[in-house]
């Protein structure tokens, strides 16, 4: 039996499991409610087209290298740290998914972040995360698949 870790607390409003949604991945967490209260479930198909493209800011290779060279846009890989040292953006930072909330308050909210994975799926779940937190973030239209051709 593993221990307990709790990831986060939440309040009136939080929402939680949209990782999972956005990732297309299992569940990586149980939650446990610890007062009364309502819960409000939505479906995946109204999660995405109500909450997550209209969240989403897609940019091309072109337009990413453009943000970075002129505004100072700053690349967060979101894989794991082995995918990142084996083909990760010269000068990106890595933030994998799984612990985007716990590094999300480290993020500087005057910059621009653009986020990628190998397909654009990681990246879409950690950019709707961000977005939902303020920060101007966008996603690597394709990933890494598509800007380096392979």
């Amino acid at each position: 039996t593993g221990s307990e870790l709790t990831l986060a607390t939440l309040d009136d409003g939080d929402a939680f499991g949209e990782e999972a949604l956005l990732s297309e991945a299992k569940r990586n967490a149980n939650i446990i409610m610890t007062t009364d209260g309502s819960l409000m479930r939505l479906s995946k198909e109204d999660f995405n087209a109500l909450l997550k493209e209209p969240m989403l800011s897609w940019v091309t290779n072109e337009e990413a290298d453009a943000l970075v060279s002129k505004e100072g846009a700053v690349w967060i890989d979101v894989r794991l740290e082995s995918e990142h040292k084996n083909s990760g953006i010269e000068g990106s930072i890595n933030i994998p998914l799984f612990m985007l909330r716990l590094k999300a308050q480290t993020l500087d909210p005057s910059k621009k972040y653009i986020l990628y994975c190998d397909s654009g799926r990681r990246s879409s779940a950690c950019a709707f995360l961000l977005s939902e937190r303020g920060l101007q973030v966008y996603c690597l239209k394709g990933g890494l698949v598509e800007r380096t051709g392979s």
